[in-house]
């Protein structure tokens, strides 16, 4: 892995990757990133590491029942972007178009100043716009069923006319949806927040697995369970990933640098309480 100590050296080693963007109705290829401010944490999305995976969709339900109008959103990924944008567990994956905001998040939290950070480097990977029949194929799941004896015969039966899931002509179809390990999406940017952040997410799969019967403990046909599933090594991904270190003590000064270019605090959050935050800590005295 290598390391990162200034803008100037982030900059040079991006300047040696290549990658082939390109645009389709459905998908565009593009190179991604994302900073951690602890090169320990894993590639993880909250819904993930927080025991809220098996009530994903009773609490969307739920929220929807109880908060209407605050999410009377057509498009089920701008509602799990609003939950996300508000900190509410789910299983997208913040990741960035921009290469210096996520060298922004790899150092900005204070809590981390004393771990060094990492950045990940996304290469080449085709993403899907909101409305991809994949990525509609997992919102069904998300929004309509729960972790356990998911009948994929009687879903096909249910979801294979529809217009928007045109790719589903089998039940194994349904299980290669449900079960690639990451799906890229370019959402509608609908906050301030993607907008300044170039955001785009992750969309976390899952393991797959026969749902024993209750009643003899056999196998049913087409019935399956299924568990989070964890990048715990990177060639999983599916595509080509890079992992860059940023050691502690250049942190702080890697912050100043990127305040000179217009990548800070003020400029990617547009809530007020983190642009007084940045006022703050500018002019914070110094120790």
């Amino acid at each position: 892995m290598d390391t990162i100590r200034s803008v100037a050296d982030y900059i040079s080693h991006l300047k040696v990757l290549r990658s082939n963007e390109s645009v389709e109705r459905f998908a565009v290829r593009q190179t991604f990133f994302r900073g951690q401010a602890n090169k320990d944490w894993p590639l993880i999305p909250t819904l993930y590491r927080n025991g809220y995976f098996e009530k994903e969709a009773a609490m969307i339900k739920e929220i929807l029942n109880e908060l209407p109008d605050e999410f009377n959103l057509a498009d089920r990924v701008d509602i799990l972007a609003k939950l996300q944008h508000y900190g509410f567990p789910t299983r997208l994956l913040d990741i960035t178009a921009n290469p210096l905001v996520a060298l922004y998040f790899a150092c900005f939290k204070e809590k981390e100043m004393d771990n060094d950070g990492a950045i990940y480097v996304f290469l080449d990977v085709e993403a899907r716009w909101s409305d991809h029949p994949h990525v509609n194929m997992v919102m069904e799941y998300i929004f309509q069923y729960t972790p356990h004896n998911v009948n994929l015969s009687e879903m096909l039966m249910r979801l294979k006319n529809r217009p928007d899931l045109h790719i589903l002509h089998d039940e194994g179809d349904i299980l290669d949806c449900l079960t690639m390990p990451v799906i890229a999406i370019i959402p509608r940017k609908i906050t301030n927040r993607l907008i300044a952040q170039e955001g785009a997410f992750f969309l976390f799969g899952m393991n797959a697995y026969p749902a024993a019967n209750t009643h003899d403990n056999t196998y049913s046909f087409n019935t399956y369970s299924f568990t989070p599933l964890v990048i715990d090594d990177l060639d999983k991904l599916g595509f080509q990933c890079q992992k860059l270190i940023i050691p502690a003590r250049y942190k702080r000064e890697i912050l100043d640098q990127l305040d000179l270019l217009g990548i800070n605090e003020r400029i990617l959050f547009a809530d007020l309480e983190h642009q007084l935050q940045y006022y703050m800590n500018k002019h914070r005295p110094s120790l």
